[in-house]
């Protein structure tokens, strides 16, 4: 795609999240067999003659009833930040201090700010880091570019068996690029970055000396810009091309760099027309400061 890149993926980028593909699996204190995981943190292993479960003490050596709890062992709870200094029962709880980041036992759970809080079975959309995304730019088409999503430094690990959607809004260009703008304000500006991206290096120089060229006209008037009178440019204007373009010169570029499109065909001098072309108004126009301070302030 052709984006509108200003600032890294703060300009392009309007909005880009992820979430597990899958529903989360939940976790049971069953060991043996192993459990495959829960589509609810409701439910419960079955429980057979040959079943064994744990507790959540460290070291527990399973138990034949989920009921069964450790003794004299240290206990751990779902706090995953700060990490938990365990606990003497079971049914100790840690402090939800600021900041404090909670498991819940489902598998990719982000993390909550309060111990009861559960993951739900459609996980919501969170977002990516900017320091996850980068474009690459495209080998067959100058200009456009790939939207490059890396999570090797987090904040998911996707796999085989744990996909992730990825949501992305992004700001595309339209059919074309402005390569400057002169009209009007407190500055010029030329769009290098622009041309760079969309065509070739042997084109660039010969491209920018008409583009600065072109856009110092609008900035002394042409075509139909301020300080100039509305109107002023109407024999030669042009309001009938493909699309319209009403503030460029109807010359073609092999005749006035006001000419609407960039090119290295362009040329860097305004046309002359008895009395009524690009180089004529300029000759006759006023360009004292009272004049000119209406239309271009200091920044």
């Amino acid at each position: 795609m052709l984006l509108w890149r200003l600032n890294g993926a703060g300009g392009w980028k309007v909005s880009a999240e992820y979430k597990p593909a899958n529903p989360p699996l939940w976790r049971c204190q069953r060991a043996s067999p192993a459990c495959p995981g829960h589509t609810s943190p409701t439910h419960r292993c079955s429980q057979g003659p040959s079943t064994s479960w744990r507790c959540k003490a460290r070291g527990c050596p399973t138990h034949g009833d989920p009921t069964h709890v450790c003794s004299g062992r240290p206990f751990v709870c779902n706090r995953a930040s700060p990490p938990c200094v365990t606990h003497a029962s079971p049914g100790d709880r840690c402090p939800s201090a600021a900041g404090a980041n909670w498991s819940c036992g489902a598998s990719t759970c982000p993390g909550h700010g309060g111990a009861a809080d559960t993951c739900g079975t459609t996980q919501s959309w969170r977002n990516i880091p900017d320091s996850a995304l980068s474009l690459v730019g495209s080998y067959t088409q100058r200009g456009f570019k790939r939207i490059r999503v890396d999570f090797t430094s987090g904040p998911v690990t996707p796999s085989a068996s744990n996909p992730v959607d990825i949501r992305l809004v992004v700001l595309e260009t339209g059919p074309s690029i402005a390569l400057g703008w002169g009209g009007g304000s407190s500055a010029l500006f030329l769009c290098t970055g622009s041309l760079h991206d969309i065509d070739a290096p042997a084109n660039w120089n010969p491209m920018q000396q008409s583009d600065i060229v072109h856009e110092l006209g609008h900035a002394l008037g042409l075509v139909n810009m301020q300080p100039t009178a509305a109107g002023a440019h109407n024999a030669w204007a042009d309001t009938v091309s493909t699309p319209p373009q009403p503030s460029h010169c109807r010359k073609p570029p092999t005749q006035c760099a006001m000419w609407w499109q960039s090119s290295t065909t362009r040329l860097t001098t305004f046309h002359l027309d008895g009395g009524v072309g690009c180089h004529d108004h300029l000759r006759r126009q006023d360009f004292s400061r009272s004049v000119m301070a209406g239309h271009w302030t200091p920044p």
